[in-house]
């Protein structure tokens, strides 16, 4: 598989404040990912941890990194991935085109079309 040289991949997350091991699934899949080589960089952002959501802009460096990948590590399709992924990433006015309930989720769904193959290789090895 071909690494994406000016492509990243951005995990986000729910997180804890309570458990701080909350996030070491998530950080565990980004450090897997990670040793692939598929993505330039990848990182994880949380709701409730750090990295924040409202930082994730910046883990990248804009001059290296065109592009990022955006994938809800959540375990289904809800209020964060609907709602607060996208208000905290302010995905709003990026092109997308707005779901049945005015979210952003479309930029969100359409980030993880387009880094679903690499996923799925991933996920079976």
């Amino acid at each position: 598989m071909n690494r994406k040289a000016n492509t990243a991949l951005l995990i986000v997350a729910h997180g804890s404040t309570i458990n701080p091991d909350s996030s070491a699934p998530t950080l565990a899949h980004a450090a897997a990912i990670r040793r692939r080589k598929i993505f330039a960089e990848v990182e994880c952002a949380f709701w409730k941890e750090e990295p924040s959501l409202r930082d994730a802009v910046f883990l990248f460096e804009p001059e290296s990194i065109r592009e990022v990948y955006v994938v809800p590590n959540f375990i289904s399709e809800g209020y964060f991935t609907q709602t607060v992924v996208p208000r905290e990433l302010e995905l709003n006015g990026l092109g997308a085109e707005p779901t049945r309930d005015g979210t952003a989720l479309a930029v969100l769904e359409a980030m993880y079309a387009r880094a679903a193959a690499e996923l799925k290789v991933l996920r079976n090895g």
